[in-house]
């Protein structure tokens, strides 16, 4: 209803029922910020990821109002903002934008070292977030590291191997692909891009060993499940084509794109038809 000051209150009021809820300290924060007060929003949201550390969306609310804060009252804001997201990663270390903020409150405190590092983390838990690439070389720049740095030979060879799917050399490509993978096995993001390698390079077997194995590990992937299903169409398979297709909409029921292709699967025998 636009009245912060009242919604304040009610808060406030809420927490004397029970003081304990993260959710009433979130919400709190959300209308303090809205009227100004962003240091009581920051005390706010504090005590909302300390009750419930595994809620992201907490800590993005944090850095956004640790940063709206004046440039003194942010520089003192550093060491918890490093606090707290170096404390985020651990919970999820997945999350590039936890890492990228983590690594901006360690620029703060001109920890140049633990900067880099935490932007490298990064990269390699998303590849492809442009902020926490541009992040990375700004630090190493500041650091004057020579192009030999591990983090910096990471972040050239996944453009080498990000390229194959651009029109640079695909052989190349996928023996870039496959040093990352030599280094990190278990990264996700490697092995998907190295299945898109090999279903250009035309082993769609390959690409289709890789996805399996992908979904299997983590069968919530609709991305995984979409390029196994394009694999499987490719491949004439449009019975396991529209297995999967019926799976992923199962998981996305909105996907109008993928509604679409599955009801325009050729009618074979054993293959999933809608209604």
């Amino acid at each position: 209803a636009g009245d912060p000051e009242k919604a304040e209150w009610a808060y406030r009021e809420a927490l004397k029922a029970n003081s304990g809820y993260d959710e009433i300290y979130y919400n709190l924060a959300v209308v303090q910020k809205r009227a100004g007060k962003l240091k009581e929003a920051a005390s706010a949201l504090e005590t909302s990821v300390f009750i419930n550390p595994l809620a992201p969306q907490v800590y993005q609310a944090l850095a956004e109002v640790y940063i709206a804060l004046s440039s003194s009252e942010l520089s003192a804001a550093a060491a918890k903002g490093a606090g707290a997201f170096s404390a985020a990663v651990k919970i999820f270390p997945g999350d590039a934008n936890l890492w990228n903020m983590l690594g901006y409150f360690y620029g703060l405190q001109n920890d140049l070292p633990k900067a880099k590092a935490a932007y490298a983390r990064g990269l390699r838990a998303d590849p492809e977030n442009r902020m926490v690439a541009a992040n990375l070389s700004g630090v190493a720049a500041k650091m004057r590291l020579p192009s030999s740095d591990p983090d910096l030979q990471w972040q050239a060879r996944y453009a080498e191997a990000a390229g194959g799917l651009s029109g640079g050399d695909i052989k190349k490509a996928v023996k870039s692909a496959d040093l990352l993978l030599a280094g990190d096995p278990s990264n996700g993001k490697l092995t998907m891009l190295k299945a898109k390698l090999l279903f250009q390079a035309g082993d769609i077997d390959g690409a289709e060993k890789l996805l399996s194995d992908l979904l299997e590990r983590d069968p919530a992937d609709n991305s995984v499940r979409y390029g196994l299903a394009v694999i499987y169409e490719k491949k004439g398979d449009y019975a396991r084509a529209g297995a999967v297709w019926k799976t992923f909409l199962e998981v996305e029921p909105g996907n109008s794109a993928v509604a679409a292709r599955l009801k325009a699967l050729p009618a074979v025998s054993g293959a999933y038809r809608p209604g």
